[in-house]
């Protein structure tokens, strides 16, 4: 089977997505709660994570919420790009479908 140049746009934007979503990943941070359990604070640029001063912003008042280490969240990662891979997929095997998968 033959690819179009669509199917190979949409696997190209597929793996741009990706690219970038590693660049600008979801990012936990530690001791967020008061159980000290983990919470997804947000996305950040890969070389520049978010700053306990960001976090606290977007986490309320400062007294309620202490964080002690941020990281990358790669549980959220992983999903964000199990959906990129299945919606890339999907559109490539619907263009096939709708192409009669010509030679």
């Amino acid at each position: 089977m033959k690819m179009t140049r669509w199917q190979r746009a949409v696997i190209l934007t597929g793996v741009v997505l990706i690219v970038g979503m590693g660049f600008y990943p979801p990012w936990k941070m530690e001791g967020g709660r008061p159980d000290g359990k983990f919470r997804c604070c947000a996305h950040g640029f890969l070389f520049a994570p978010p700053q306990a001063a960001t976090v606290a912003a977007y986490s309320g008042p400062p007294k309620t919420w202490s964080c002690r280490a941020i990281g990358l969240d790669l549980s959220r990662l992983l999903v964000e790009w199990t959906v990129v891979v299945l919606a890339t997929a999907t559109v490539v095997v619907g263009i096939g479908a709708a192409n009669g998968w010509k030679d």
